[in-house]
Parts: structure tokens; C-alpha cells; sequence
């Protein structure tokens, strides 16, 4: 079940494929992989309890000129369903999106 694609290989803004995790779970965290072409990109991590209303759970980002793999999560929010939003992709970048669960350290 997790972790999962949501987002795969995306030109564009574009919502992620979403993943019912069955239970409403903390500590959801978003990797996203971007090329290293010039440009910005902005991809948002999102939780709902119904599947329907979406909030912004965690953002990782880009600036112009950068690329490679970038982490972000936010243990204060809970959901039952993620998916993941890239919501600025600027011209010749490609980002990919996975969700997963990682617990801190010590918390088994």
C-alpha cells in the first residue's frame, strides 16, 4: 500500500494519483525527484478524511536552476486519503511524486 506513485513524471501542474491509507494516519511524508533542468517547481502533499475535501498537509520545492530529490512532511496533520498536487511545473522540467509513512526516530 504505501509507499506509492502518486505523481509520475509530470510536465505540468497536474493532481496526483490519491490512495484511501484505510485509517486516518500521521506522519505522511512526500519525495519528489526533479530533473536538474532550469525552472521552478512546487508540489504539495494533500490529506482529506472524505476523499473529497482536500488541505495541504506538507510543500517541497524548487527554485530556478535546481533539481534532485526533496523531502517534506508535517507530523501536526492527520488523513485517511493522500494524493499529491504539483502546482507550479515550469517549461522542460519533469517531477515525479511518492507518499509514504516515515517515522522518526524512536517512535518504533
Amino acid at each position: 500500500m504505501l509507499p506509492f506513485m502518486s505523481l509520475d513524471a509530470v510536465t505540468s501542474p497536474a493532481i496526483g494519483a490519491s490512495r484511501d491509507l484505510e485509517t486516518v494516519a500521521s506522519d505522511i511524508t512526500l519525495v519528489i525527484s526533479t530533473d536538474v533542468a532550469a525552472g521552478a517547481v512546487h508540489v504539495d502533499l494533500e490529506g482529506s478524511f472524505d476523499g473529497e475535501n482536500w488541505f495541504v498537509i506538507a510543500s517541497a520545492s524548487y527554485g530556478s536552476g535546481g533539481g534532485g530529490t526533496e523531502i517534506a512532511r508535517n507530523p501536526d496533520y492527520r488523513a485517511r486519503y493522500v494524493r499529491a498536487r504539483a502546482t507550479t511545473v515550469d517549461a522542460n522540467h519533469v517531477v515525479s511524486a511518492w507518499i509514504g509513512v516515515i517515522l522518526p526516530p524512536g517512535s518504533g
